[in-house]
């Protein structure tokens, strides 16, 4: 592996244990292992354009390890890997390094803006769970309108009806 990574290191080419590090962040909302992650790419004289774009493609990968379970035709680490993710996260993911990777071109300090994406990934899967316990929330609601159960909500130790709105579908816009 030593002489790998020392090749890796004379070509520029990214060591691919960099883009396990920043999807391991991500599975651990961890954004101080992010900047960190940051100064390793910058301290190894790594381009941040090339870092974007390769983190973009081990994003794919990851995609398509669990979308098409190619894990016979991926490597293992990464087949495994993708196990911990969801379509919807690595999507979102993607994005990310697709907007970063377009703004890097221009950007006259590319490692914030490598930093402030990686930060952004990071903060993802929390945004995603809020939006997965809505979703539950929601059809839990429904449920219970289905067989005529009174929801309440308790706050500090107060009860109340609970307040519909949030989870209401959108009222089509009156003709």
């Amino acid at each position: 592996k030593y002489f790998i990574g020392a090749f890796h290191d004379r070509i520029g080419v990214v060591d691919d244990d960099l883009y396990f590090r920043a999807t391991e962040a991500v599975l651990r909302s961890d954004s101080a292992a992010m900047i960190q992650l940051v100064h390793a790419v910058v301290r190894a004289g790594y381009d941040i354009q090339e870092f974007v774009d390769g983190l973009s493609e081990h994003l794919r990968n990851l995609l398509v390890a669990i979308t098409m379970n190619a894990s016979t035709s991926m490597k293992k680490r990464t087949a495994e890997h993708a196990q911990h993710f969801s379509e919807s996260t690595l999507m979102a993911l993607i994005h990310i390094a697709g907007e970063t990777a377009d703004t890097l071109r221009t950007a006259r300090q590319p490692r914030l803006r490598l930093e402030m994406a990686l930060l952004k990934m990071a903060s993802l899967p929390s945004a995603l769970d809020l939006k997965s316990m809505l979703d539950i929330a929601t059809r839990l609601e429904q449920k219970a309108d289905r067989e005529g159960i009174h929801l309440t909500v308790e706050t500090q130790g107060k009860t109340q009806p609970a307040d519909r709105t949030p989870f209401a579908p959108a009222e089509p816009a009156p003709a």
